[in-house]
């Protein structure tokens, strides 16, 4: 069993006992007393033992008439008759109650025992049940951890190539091409403002000389507005 089979989710289970009579004669008054393990992660219903004969529903054999020690319950529960080749069947239910065991090292063993003491003409015969409850930590096979392992790569692969079909590992281009823009912004600026000290100058100069060096601004920005386009072709 795992952790979380016995320690979150809890456990049910039932120690069965049969008596059959395989005599010519009637047992009459058969009493039992049911020996159970006092133990703080087992828990007992009100009435966890039921007996039953042939097709009956059962009788209940409760708590209430029951010796307790730090170690054992010891409850009397009285059978009745039973006819030739006649069986019964005493069905004691035990419960492991959610976070009530807990194994603190692998693979160790917890064991819930019951004992049936069966008082039959003065005479005692005894039988015992034990249920081994252990928790085992399941190992991960060694093909499983490399398939993860190659199938992961795998998906890694094709995420970085999708972010790069995407334009995501574009986007340091684009910042680039950003600063590019605003240093040619700049020097369009410093052209305009050379021009209009330019013009402010027409006075002062011939009108041949002004419109050449108008010419030659002119130039400039133009080439300005190719280097744009270019880099804008280039980092798209």
């Amino acid at each position: 069993m795992t952790r979380s089979d016995v320690y979150e989710a809890g456990k049910n289970m039932d120690h069965v006992y049969t008596i059959s009579n395989n005599g010519k004669t009637n047992w009459i008054g058969i009493k039992s007393e049911i020996v159970l393990d006092n133990v703080p992660y087992v828990n007992y219903s009100g009435a966890p033992i039921t007996i039953s004969k042939d097709k009956s529903s059962g009788i209940e054999c409760t708590m209430t008439n029951s010796n307790r020690t730090e170690t054992e319950i010891r409850v009397l529960c009285d059978i009745g008759d039973l006819k030739p080749k006649q069986k019964a069947h005493i069905v004691i239910a035990i419960t492991i109650p959610p976070n009530t065991l807990e194994f603190k090292e692998e693979n160790e063993n917890v064991t819930i025992s019951t004992t049936l003491n069966l008082i039959l003409n003065n005479e005692t015969i005894s039988s015992s049940l034990q249920t081994v409850v252990r928790f085992v930590t399941v190992a991960v096979d060694l093909w499983i951890i490399i398939v993860s392992s190659v199938v992961g790569l795998i998906i890694l692969l094709i995420i970085s190539y999708a972010l790069h079909k995407g334009g995501f590992l574009r986007r340091k281009n684009k910042e680039k091409l950003k600063v590019l823009k605003r240093e040619v912004y700049r020097q369009s600026m410093r052209r305009s403002a050379i021009r209009e000290s330019m013009r402010a100058a027409a006075n002062r100069k011939s009108t041949e000389d002004l419109q050449g060096m108008l010419t030659t601004v002119e130039e400039e920005e133009s080439a300005d507005s190719k280097v744009i386009n270019e880099l804008k072709h280039k980092f798209q």
